[in-house]
């Protein structure tokens, strides 16, 4: 039996899956959900922790990189975002 599985059946039907506490998911699963895993798992990655309690994203102005005009003529600045990587900047 898989590492992730609870010695938990119902029935022979159901599984309880071991979860993180903070999943957000039910942790039973009927039999014909599941598939057996072939090889080793694959590592789990958590949310990032720009995320409030119900998992809206809140964003800060870090620094603002650069500034523009746009062809009708309102200004545009590219910001970087506090605790998002490079590749988040955009312009406003």
């Amino acid at each position: 039996m898989n590492a992730l599985l609870e010695g938990y059946l119902r029935h022979f039907v159901a599984y309880r899956l071991v979860l993180s506490p903070q999943s957000k998911i039910h942790q039973v699963f009927h039999i014909s959900q599941l598939k057996l895993v072939m090889g080793q798992p694959e590592l789990t990655i958590l949310l990032p922790h720009v995320l409030d309690s119900d998992e809206d994203l809140v964003i800060e102005p870090e620094e603002v990189l650069d500034s523009r005009y746009d062809e009708e003529g309102h200004l545009e600045v590219l910001i970087k975002w506090c605790n998002l990587p490079d590749h988040e900047t955009f312009w406003l």
